[in-house]
């Protein structure tokens, strides 16, 4: 005789993982099939996939396929499922078709966090989340990058016509014809990508996943994928922005040798050259003559026929003042490392969520939610114990009405989670 139950931990986390499904209103939360005709063959019910996902991707077995292996395989996803073993497409369209539900349920999570005074929700510290998407960069293409490419068909299908044209036999020029049909062929595809490119307003496109971007990984290794972070600019040993002081009252800059530096008025935005006007800021520009005859003009800029110019963005006030505050309370702003750092660290290195397996923003997030449920699913287990954490998830209901807590979170707060308060 053999009992799942008996082998089974009880402080195994996939007894938190039942409990906190089971806590669910997984109707409220637009989860499909929770309800079903009395006809026809039932489908999986949700919790059954949604337990399913959770425990995988605590452990990183993120794949449709290796989770169908889990559940034939795994004791402990047996007893999570009871016995059922879904398809690996029926495990990988669940997660296709809920990625706003998962991205609710991690918002409602946290706001019950709240409720439990696991989070004040009075600092939120801000790092970046670099992640490889469903993309290659042969797929990913600038105005650049585009002109490169169709500069080199372009000699190709003339040195192929040049060759056509002293070709003596007729086999020979219908390889030489059939090499320059190929090129044209490219060329055409290339050339439509432009017009896309041009049409869209963006400074790239990608084919595969149309909203992922190239980022810039480690050290100039360049993929495409997601990045919430604009990165900072190499250091290159000339004078820093901040060696030039803003006069407020006479809207002016003075630079490092006592000359002033003054704007024209009117607001450029940086974009201009790329085509795209929506979502790009404005700034003036402030230059000076006295750049001409400066004798350390080789401290302060690289450009030989103009001099250092400044632009100041129309948020830089407010920029101004939060670097302000942080200057001021530089032990308040070491919190950030605690808070943020280790838990990206965690999920990369430990839990392998270096790439996405789906492609488009929204789907993203959704994963993104469900690796974030299972972080906050550990931390809760390591402050309040497995015990108390499942007491506690069967006496609460998880659902998306409870508007005293909703508007603690923004829309866009896609990556606000919990971190460092105990509970007594």
């Amino acid at each position: 005789m053999f009992s799942l139950e008996s082998v089974i931990a009880s402080d195994s986390f996939v007894r938190v993982v039942d409990a906190f499904v089971e806590a669910i209103d997984l109707k409220s939360f637009g989860f499909a099939h929770v309800e079903c005709q009395e006809e026809g063959r039932p489908p999986y019910h949700p919790s059954v996939l949604m337990k399913l996902y959770l425990y995988g991707y605590r452990y990183g077995i993120r794949t449709s396929r290796k989770l169908e292996r889990e559940t034939q395989t795994n004791i402990e996803a047996m007893w999570l499922l009871s016995g059922l073993r879904p398809k690996y497409k029926t495990i990988a369209d669940f997660r296709k078709h809920h990625s706003k539900a998962f991205r609710e349920v991690f918002r409602r999570f946290v706001c019950l966090l709240k409720e439990w005074d696991l989070i004040e929700g009075e600092t939120v510290a801000i790092d970046s989340f670099k992640i490889r998407g469903s993309n290659s960069l042969k797929n990913n293409f600038n105005d650049k990058k585009l002109k490169r490419h169709l500069a080199y068909i372009d000699a190709q299908i003339s040195e192929y016509e040049s060759m056509l044209d002293s070709c003596g036999q007729e086999e020979d020029k219908r390889v030489m014809q059939q090499k320059i049909e190929e090129r044209k062929e490219k060329q055409s595809k290339y050339e439509h990508i432009q017009k896309e490119l041009e049409a869209s307003g963006e400074e790239q496109i990608s084919l595969t996943d149309p909203d992922s971007r190239a980022v810039i990984l480690l050290r100039n290794i360049v993929n495409v994928g997601y990045n919430i972070q604009a990165p900072s600019t190499k250091d290159i040993g000339l004078y820093p922005i901040s060696m030039f002081k803003y006069d407020k009252d006479k809207d002016t800059y003075i630079c490092p040798q006592g000359s002033i530096m003054t704007t024209n008025g009117r607001w450029y935005r940086h974009s201009e050259s790329r085509r795209r006007k929506s979502g790009s800021y404005q700034f003036q520009r402030y230059t000076t003559a006295d750049c001409k005859t400066c004798e350390n003009r080789h401290l302060c800029t690289q450009s030989k026929a103009n001099g250092r110019v400044i632009d100041r963005s129309e948020y830089a006030d407010i920029t101004e003042a939060n670097a302000k505050r942080v200057n001021e309370n530089p032990e308040y702003y070491r919190q950030r490392q605690q808070i943020t750092e280790h838990m990206f660290g965690t999920l990369k290195r430990q839990r392998g969520f270096t790439h996405v397996l789906v492609r488009g923003k929204e789907k993203v997030l959704g994963e993104v939610g469900l690796m974030f449920i299972g972080y906050n699913l550990t931390r809760c287990i390591s402050i309040l114990g497995t015990e108390k954490l499942i007491k506690a998830l069967r006496e609460c209901c998880l659902c998306i009405f409870k508007p005293k807590y909703w508007l603690i979170l923004s829309p866009n707060n896609e990556f606000y989670y919990f971190s460092q308060k105990i509970a007594a």
